[in-house]
């Protein structure tokens, strides 16, 4: 009998933690995955994009605590309900933007329970396919690696970032910090190999500039193998080369525009540009990519001039040339320019089904006339990395709010009132 007594007390125990609520909180733009045991699925109790509470993801720039975009709960239910395992990003592009200028949160509660999986199959039911398992690629600075799936399917960047978040991935002597990530990282990671079979990966800071100066980085892929063929590129993807010194034009047919999917100014290999110089040297000058774009991207044409005097010279004595990725793809909406005084917020929306790509911008001064004022220095002065911080918080989404404050981008000109200018297209 009390054997009996003690298997009941166990069984109704082990349910008990089954059924335990369990509750996470995601913060605005970062992503979390939530799981249950082998043989139990998630039951989705409550939840919300928003804020409630000045507790949970902290922000000086909270202006309310009473938001909650609608029908957020129902989308978690349909992200996550009945399965083992899913990922839940807190981005306005998914939920909506419930309150502008406040910094958001995704509030979930969940039990684990017992899957039906283990009953036995109908007679004419069909196996369920498998789901998609997720890959896990590390690449370390200054080498290289192919990324790719089976036959038959793509690649489907989950998240990557180039910098360091751990001592363990990649160790070294050269380790200041492990929390540092490039700006833009994963956007550049997302067109170099979402939706092909295979790509090829370089954990460079030419490629990505450097997070963290001194401190040895790499690069960090999560991705999934999907089945059947991609979605069809939006344009072709052409190549271009210009060997140094010599000038080449791209262009593309009138009505569209170039879009720069990756390139570099230096040498990767002896076929390209032949010359009798030294070819067993392999380099990219550092920001290549990102001086490329400016002379191309959204123009129906531009030159590129291969020469040290714009982009420095990697190596020198080395003969080099520009290798340029890019698509003719339709005019996209803009170019936009806005503009937040200090200490106002920066809020950006491009219309459905458009999302913002940022060309430039800087948080500082550099004239007089831009939310004029009496507490004026300078006007030669903005604050470093504030593109790229515009760039990290903006870029592929379709809003987004950003405030104009010391506190997020340093104080480049004391006593001077600044302000924060963004220029970008909706894409």
């Amino acid at each position: 009998m009390k054997i009996l007594i003690l298997a009941f007390v166990f069984l109704s125990l082990a349910s008990a933690l089954a059924n335990k609520v369990k509750s996470v909180v995601i913060c605005e733009n970062d992503q979390a995955t939530i799981s249950c045991p082998k043989n139990n699925t998630l039951f989705i109790k409550y939840g919300y994009y928003g804020r409630k509470s000045n507790l949970s993801c902290p922000s000086p720039n909270t202006k309310t605590t009473n938001c909650v975009a609608k029908g957020s709960l129902q989308k978690m239910k349909k992200l996550c309900g009945h399965k083992e395992s899913c990922q839940l990003e807190a981005e306005n592009s998914i939920y909506g933007d419930p309150c502008k200028g406040t910094p958001k949160y995704i509030y979930v509660e969940y039990i684990c329970q017992k899957s039906d999986s283990t009953k036995p199959a109908a007679a004419n039911s069909t196996t369920p396919s498998k789901p998609p398992t997720k890959e896990t690629a590390v690449i370390c600075e200054n080498t290289n690696k192919i990324v790719s799936c089976p036959a038959s399917t793509h690649i489907v960047i989950n998240s990557a970032y180039y910098g360091r978040k751990n001592n363990k991935t990649c160790p070294s002597k050269n380790i200041n910090t492990t929390n540092c990530q490039a700006f833009g990282s994963l956007r550049k990671i997302r067109k170099l190999c979402d939706l092909k079979q295979s790509c090829e990966l370089e954990a460079t800071d030419s490629i990505y500039g450097n997070p963290c100066n001194g401190t040895f980085k790499y690069i960090n892929v999560v991705y999934e193998c999907k089945s059947g063929p991609p979605p069809p590129p939006a344009g072709k993807k052409r190549n271009v080369i210009a060997c140094e010194n010599h000038n080449v034009h791209v262009t593309c047919p009138k009505g569209d525009v170039i879009y720069v999917l990756d390139g570099f100014y230096g040498r990767k290999n002896a076929k390209t540009c032949p010359s009798k110089v030294n070819h067993n040297i392999t380099c990219a000058a550092h920001n290549s990519l990102e001086k490329i774009m400016q002379t191309c991207n959204y123009k129906n044409s531009c030159v590129l001039r291969p020469i040290n005097l714009l982009y420095g010279d990697p190596c020198i004595g080395v003969y080099k040339y520009i290798s340029m990725n890019y698509m003719c793809l339709p005019t996209p909406l803009g170019p936009f320019k806005k503009v937040a005084c200090q200490p106002h917020t920066l809020d950006v929306s491009c219309p459905a089904g458009k999302k913002i790509d940022v060309v430039n911008g800087y948080y500082g001064r550099l004239n007089s006339h831009t939310c004029p004022s009496f507490h004026i220095l300078t006007t030669k002065c903005y604050a470093f990395g504030s593109s790229q911080l515009l760039a990290f918080t903006c870029d592929g989404r379709q809003s987004c709010s950003i405030k104009a404050s010391n506190r997020f981008f340093g104080n480049p000109c004391w006593g001077t009132q600044k302000y924060l200018q963004m220029h970008y297209y909706c894409v």
